[in-house]
């Protein structure tokens, strides 16, 4: 996970037009405080519409609701876009755990995928109804 791969995935991220996907940015004074990312689910096996991409916070602004307002932002985006549920996976041991059980998700689905050369597990939590 280099520096150089992720700057040139998010530069093709946010220059792409595609239709259906979403990149919003939280920002206070100049300063990026979070983004979040998402659009039509890439893996349909799940029956899900839409997929929560990625979601970051700096820690510091943690628990002050501007995480709650990404995820309601990219939600309602996608409500928009006719889709009627979302999905997204996360690392099994994520401390973020909390926070999509809290907005409502459902523990589904588990796999375990390789990133950066380990082998990790990761749960897939959804949303039924946008």
């Amino acid at each position: 996970l280099s520096k150089e791969k992720r700057q040139e995935m998010w530069e093709s991220i946010i220059s792409s037009n595609k239709s259906k996907e979403y990149t919003f940015v939280a920002e206070s004074n100049g300063e990026i405080l979070g983004f979040v990312n998402g659009g039509e689910a890439r893996e349909k096996e799940h029956g899900f519409e839409g997929e929560l991409c990625a979601i970051y916070l700096l820690k510091r602004h943690q628990g002050k609701k501007i995480g709650k307002a990404m995820f309601q932002k990219l939600s309602d985006s996608l409500k928009s876009d006719s889709m009627k549920n979302m999905y997204l996976w996360v690392l099994r041991d994520n401390s973020t755990v909390n926070f999509y059980k809290g907005m409502g998700g459902v523990k589904g689905a588990e796999k375990v995928d390789e990133i950066g050369g380990k082998e990790l597990l990761e749960d897939l939590y959804y949303w039924e109804n946008l």
